[in-house]
This record gives structure tokens, sequence and C-alpha cells, in this order.
């Protein structure tokens, strides 16, 4: 045997049909969790057991057959030939004896707290009371008719997720210390000084100058009225530091310099900035740091998504060894939650937990399946933390609903407005139209003026407007369907050609909602599908962004199939809301809209378009509809979670020699 064990590579040994050490772990600790454990209560009883089976990923057995606790100890005890209660039960009792000890002597204390357990007598026929018990499952989510149950369940899951980090990173912290050196730390009563130091060398420089770069960009914009507002709302963004806080505001009013200007008044070291979307993460980059006159031009501004990982220009890649350390890092939510469902950069919750967070146009994850408790999890986790809540979430369309009965946010409260000072006129007009009919009746298919934006629910629909039209449009055409170097070229065509003072190099833009959100570009006209209350406004704010029109008005017309506009749920656009669980919500949205706008003949300005927003929220019957699509949304959700999409799951490599096909889940959170 080699001197420091037997190699498991070095023999004909596997995980296939052996448990491994967090499986064994959890049995262990069942079979020793007895009444006499009466310091640790039930719930937090539920929570180790999560924390110990989870800080390992879940292996890939093709038979299963680890189940239950049962399971994993009549395996263990085969291959210890029946022996496992003497060499593995028992031994363990001596060790965690041994280990309460240390503790006792090292807190100046009595007794352990769990030296009482430990000195209970353990009866052998005890697994036979535990016999049937599940592991825990990693999600505690099930599907329900009241989102209190999903509020609840965030709330759960959230802690778990905190708790698993901490034993992942504390397991690698130990371990990275020799025998000898442990004991040292241990006799010398160190053991914080040595928690102080690792938490700094993974932690943030102390040495950040973002406030500085922030000063910087917050002087070089005007001393006018508009940039006053936006200091008022920034500081009381700023002010209550216990609560998760919510900017709301039209678009174009300025929301990320507020959101700039809340990171410094808090002394933010470094931003991480969370988008729902790559190509909202592209807009942001281009503002902040790559377009011709950057906010932030000193400070280290680093995109890093599924296809971009650079730092202030495209061709700077960012090392690996320096992922995630600027200034400010820009990234999508799918990077953030490999945090929480992967093993290998779970220790990286604890950077989010310590670090400032804007999560950018955060509606967008209330419709997608997994994403919208997911995300909840994550503002859930950032609750109460003793440096403060450090939260910023922004969108120009909140979804009150979400917020209070979800995420448990104060509308009154928590909700802090940017007013619009855009003060031109819009006016929508309502087109129903044949949808069998796969011609030019469609407004969406209808040849366009320029400076038109025409944005469908679909690719497919963005794509066939395309094609019908191209020979008459000087159109360009985007959406999320494309390759990455592909996107790339055609975002910044698009960006160049509609942002401020743009080129002109396209009249018109044919899209999918890839173009709604965060994007600072504009239109003289728009042409949309039916949609929900929130793509209805973020589109909208792509339409005389800049506020040019100041004498005019600006026309917004929404195409809306014949069927949807009777009140009838039939047809392939209903089906496709309904399957996004937007259907109800935009029904009573439409029907909303048209009473306010008096059946388009009324023009609205962009803060009278709010209120009439804010108004939908307040509405009985309204909420009533937002609610059915909203619980659909969460129980498709707790569904998908349920068929153990998020678990964070690990490979068995077969032995050499040995052939085999593997087989990865059909299922994804996208």
């Amino acid at each position: 045997v080699a001197e420091d064990g037997q190699h498991i590579d070095e023999v004909k040994f596997g995980f296939e049909k052996h448990p491994r050490h967090n499986e064994i772990s959890l049995a262990l600790y069942t079979l020793l969790d007895n009444s006499d454990l009466k310091s640790i209560n039930g719930e937090n009883k539920k929570r180790i057991k999560h924390a110990i089976y989870w800080h390992h990923a879940k292996p890939f057995r093709r038979k299963g057959g680890f189940e239950t606790v049962g399971d994993i100890y009549k395996i263990l005890d085969k291959s210890l030939q029946g022996d496992a209660w003497t060499l593995v039960v028992e031994r363990s009792i001596e060790l965690i004896a041994k280990v309460c000890k240390v503790d006792a002597e090292y807190r100046g204390t009595s007794e352990s707290v769990l030296s009482r357990s430990v000195a209970s007598a353990v009866d052998q026929d005890r697994i036979w009371d535990v016999e049937s018990f599940q592991v825990p499952r990693y999600k505690e989510y099930s599907e329900s008719e009241r989102l209190d149950d999903f509020g609840q369940q965030i709330h759960s899951n959230a802690v778990n997720n905190q708790l698993r980090a901490c034993l992942i990173t504390a397991d690698r912290w130990v371990s990275s210390l020799s025998a000898s050196d442990l004991s040292n730390v241990i006799q010398q009563n160190n053991l914080d000084e040595f928690i102080t130091d690792s938490v700094d060398l993974g932690g943030l420089t102390t040495d950040s100058s973002l406030e500085t770069h922030i000063a910087d960009c917050l002087n070089s914009f005007p001393d006018d009225e508009r940039g006053q507002q936006q200091s008022v709302v920034a500081q009381k963004l700023a002010d209550n530091i216990d609560r998760v806080r919510v900017l709301a505001g039209a678009a174009g009013c300025g929301k990320t310099k507020i959101a700039l200007e809340w990171a410094k008044l808090r002394g933010a070291k470094q931003i991480l900035w969370i988008c729902p979307r790559v190509q909202i993460c592209q807009g942001l980059f281009a503002e902040l740091a790559c377009s011709d006159k950057p906010y932030l031009p000193d400070a280290a501004v680093e995109l890093h998504t599924g296809e971009f990982k650079c730092t202030n220009t495209y061709n700077n890649q960012t090392p690996e060894e320096d992922y995630l350390s600027g200034d400010i890092v820009i990234t999508t939510i799918d990077q953030l939650l490999n945090t929480v469902i992967s093993h290998t950069k779970a220790d990286r919750l604890l950077h989010y937990l310590d670090t400032h967070i804007v999560f950018d146009e955060y509606h967008e994850y209330i419709n997608m399946p997994a994403f919208n408790l997911l995300f909840a999890e994550l503002v859930a986790s950032r609750d109460k933390l003793a440096n403060g809540t450090n939260a910023l979430l922004i969108s120009a369309t909140p979804h009150y609903f979400y917020l209070e009965e979800l995420l448990k946010l104060d509308k009154q409260y928590d909700v802090v407005e940017m007013p619009s000072f855009n003060a031109c006129k819009y006016q929508f007009t309502f087109l129903a139209y044949d949808e069998s009919k796969q011609d030019k009746s469609n407004p969406l298919h209808q040849p366009q003026q320029n400076g038109t934006f025409v944005i469908s629910n679909t690719a497919i629909t963005a794509q066939k407007s395309f094609i019908q039209n191209q020979h008459s449009e000087n159109a360009v055409l985007l959406h999320s369907k494309f390759k990455k170097s592909d996107k790339r070229v055609l975002f910044e065509a698009v960006f160049g050609a509609f942002c401020r003072d743009g080129n002109e190099m396209y009249d018109v833009l044919r899209s999918g909602p890839i173009v709604q959100a965060s994007l600072n570009i504009s239109c003289r006209e728009m042409v949309s599908e039916i949609c929900n209350a929130e793509n209805n406004l973020q589109r909208l704010g792509r339409l005389d962004r800049f506020g040019y029109n100041k004498e005019g008005v600006n026309s917004y017309t929404i195409a809306i199939p014949n069927t949807l506009h009777e009140g009838k749920r039939t047809g392939s656009v209903a089906r496709f809301m309904s399957s996004t669980n937007v259907l109800s919500s935009t029904l009573a949205w439409y029907d909303f809209l048209r009473e306010a706008t008096n059946e388009g003949s009324k023009t609205l300005t962009l803060p009278e378009i709010y209120t009439v927003y804010s108004a939908f929220y307040e509405d009985l019957a309204s909420k009533r509809w937002l609610e059915e699509d909203l619980v659909k949304a969460m129980k498709k959700s707790a569904a998908l979670i349920a068929n153990k999409a998020s678990e964070p799951k690990v490979v068995i490599r077969p032995k050499r020699g040995q052939k085999q096909r593997v087989k990865i889940s059909k299922n994804s959170l996208r």
C-alpha cells in the first residue's frame, strides 16, 4: 500500500458501484443524528444534510441505486464485507469525539455542542429507522397554486446555496493546508486569522479606484435639472443599506448613470453587472468602455459571457487567471448561476455576496422557466448582509406583481422612480389582421418608411418579414439565432446605424425581441407584434429615444391577430404566448391600454404612458390575470427544476480501456 493510501485509479475500482465520501457522510450524519442533539433545530438539521450531500457534484450512474440512506449503507457494507458498522460508524464516532475535544479546548469550554450526542450510545438497529430516508433534493421546489409557497421555497433554497458555498469554500481552504500547518493553526488559536487571510486572498482588492473612475464620469455630465434629479434618485437608492432596491424609469432617463452614482455612494470596490442576454451585455460594454465616448475610459470594464471574455475592447482578451476581476464585470445570469449549479465554481457565490450587484433588465427572467426562481434565490441571498445588501435591480418595467409576491419587496418603499424628461408625444395604433393569410395584409410584413423598427416576438417572423421586403427596403435583420461571429458584426452594424448621431447605413431594422431592452438605439416609427406590458414598453423605449420629435407625434403600431383582438385564444400567436406564460396578462394589458388611450385616439407623453403601466398593476381585474400567468410560469419552473435540470453533476470516467457512451441531459435551463 502506498504511504499516502491506496489510489483508486491503481486498482479495479469505480464510483459507479461504490458510494462517494459525501454519500457516506450523509449516511453517517443520519445515523448519528439522535434526539440528544437538541442544540440544532429540525430545519437546520435538514440544511446540514443538504450541505453534506451536495458539497460534491452528483455522479452520473447508469443504473442508479443510491437514492436512499439505506442504499448507500448497504452498498458500503457489502464493499466492506459486512464490517461497515465497525470500520466506519464506530470509528467515525471515535473520530468525532476527538474533534469535539479539540473544539472544546479551542473555545475554552467544558464540552463541545456535539459532545452529548456523541457520548450517547448509537444502536446498530437505527439503520432500519433511517433506511428509507431519501437523499436531499438539490432544489426544494414543488408545484403549487399559491405564490406564497414559491416564496418560501425560494428563501429555503437561497439559504441552502449559501451553506453549500461556505462548506465547499471551507473544505478547499482547509485542504490547502498540510496536516502540520493545520495543527499549528489550531494549537495557536489562529483560525480567525486564517479565515481572514483566506478571504483576503480570494476577495476584492482594497486599492480599487472604481469610486474615482465613477466620480470622473459623473463630473463629465452637465449639472442641469435632469442631472440633479438623477443624483436625488441615486441618493434615495443608497440611503437604506438593509434592503434590495429597485430603480425604475422610462427608457432614456439615465438609469445606467444613476446606477453608477448609487455604487459610488455605497463605496463600491467592484460591480458585478448582471444581464439576461449577451446582447444587453454588449450594449452596456459599448456604453461603459468601448464606444467613441465611453463612460469609464480608465476603468477595467470586463465583458464575461460564454461568447466573450475581454476587457475594455473586444481584442483585449482577459487571461483566465483574471476572470471576474475587473472594476466592473458585465456578465449574464447564466454565468452567475454556474456558481449555484456547479461544484467547481460554487465558491464564487461568496464573491457574489461580497461585492456590489446590479441586475439590469431583470424583468426578462420573470417568464423564463427556472430562471425566474433561480434569479429570485440570488436576490434573496443578498437580504440582510452584514456589510449592506448592496444590490440594485434596474428596469423601465419593474413588474410590480413579481416584486411584491416573489421577491417580497415593497413598491412604495423599495422602488425609486426616475421621472422622464422626454416631453415628446406618442400615439398607439391597434391593427388587427387575419393570421391565416401569409401576405402583406399583416402589418409586420408590410414595407416600411425609413427610420422604422419592426419588432416580432420570434426570430422566424422577423426572418419572413425581412425576406418579403428585402428588395424594396434598405433593411438589416437581427435576431438571436445567428451564430456568434455574425451576431457580433450585425450588432455593431445595428448600433452604428441607429445610435445617437448614427451613420444611417440602414433605413429599417427588422428584429426579434433581441433589441427591445437596454440598447441605446432609436427609431422614428415602430411596428410591434402584440406582447405583454413589459415587452410593449421596452420596445417603446427604442422609439424616439433621444427626444428629437418635439413637434410631431411618434407612431407606435401594435399588430394583433383578429382572434386575439376579439378575445379568442386561438392561433399560432396565442399558442406561442401561452407557451411563454404571458397570454392572459397580454390580453389584459391590451384591453387596459386600448381603454387608457381611447382606442388609440389619445396621444400620451412618456410619463403618462408609465402612469398607465403603474395603474395596470393596481387594477384588481388585471391582477387576477397577472397572477394566473405568474403561477403558470412558477409551476413550469418547478417542474423543470424537479426534473433535475439544475443539479450539479459529474460524469464518472470509465476504467482504462473500457469504451463508454456518455449520456447528457435532455434538459437545460435555456
